[in-house]
This record gives structure tokens, C-alpha cells and sequence, in this order.
């Protein structure tokens, strides 16, 4: 993974990450939870619920603070949860290459 090189596809909110989700079947999704149109719980309730995009691992990126209930129920289906908040550029990378790792190695 090292020097390996990505495609980074983005949308304007929960509604378009959905379609862009079903027509590019991306690695890997990182996912704001306050978005427009569609909340980040909603976008990652339908993704796990479709067959096509149930899995594409998910990574949670959001300034939103989580109730322990949040956090708990996000981890069941997300593969990482990060606070923009605690984290740095760098660590939010870190967690991404980890997550592709996990990928590369299936």
C-alpha cells in the first residue's frame, strides 16, 4: 500500500454519496453525519441495507460529538469513527490506509 495512489470521488450530500456509492462502487466510503438532504445515520443505514453496497466499508468523519448510544450503534456497522474534533489530517489518513488494508487483505 505504500506510494499506492487514490481516486477520490466526492458528492454533495447523503442523497448523491448514494448513487455515486451504486455507480462507482468506491474501496472505501468516508462519511460526514450532518450533511444535507440526508443525515449521515440515514446514508449509512441504506448502504448497509442494500446487497450492492452492504460491503463497502465505512468510516465516520464528523465534528458531530456522539452520545455513547450514537457511538455504540455506528461501530456496529461502520468501520471506523472519527472526530474532526481529536484528530489530525494525518490520523484521519492513518485510519483510512488501515481500513484499506483490511480490504486488500480479503
Amino acid at each position: 500500500m505504500a506510494g499506492a495512489t487514490y481516486a477520490v470521488i466526492e458528492a454533495r450530500n447523503g442523497e448523491g454519496g448514494l448513487a455515486k456509492a451504486l455507480s462507482e462502487k468506491p474501496d472505501i466510503i468516508t462519511l460526514d453525519l450532518v450533511m444535507p438532504v440526508m443525515s449521515g445515520f440515514e446514508v449509512l443505514t441504506r448502504l448497509k441495507a442494500d446487497p450492492r453496497t452492504e460491503d463497502i466499508p465505512v468510516t465516520i468523519v464528523t465534528s458531530k460529538r456522539l452520545q455513547e448510544e450514537e457511538r455504540l450503534e455506528l461501530a456496529k456497522s461502520a468501520s471506523g469513527i472519527l472526530s474532526k474534533h481529536a484528530g489530525s489530517r494525518e490520523q484521519t489518513i492513518r485510519q483510512l490506509r488501515k481500513a484499506l488494508e483490511k480490504i486488500a487483505e480479503l
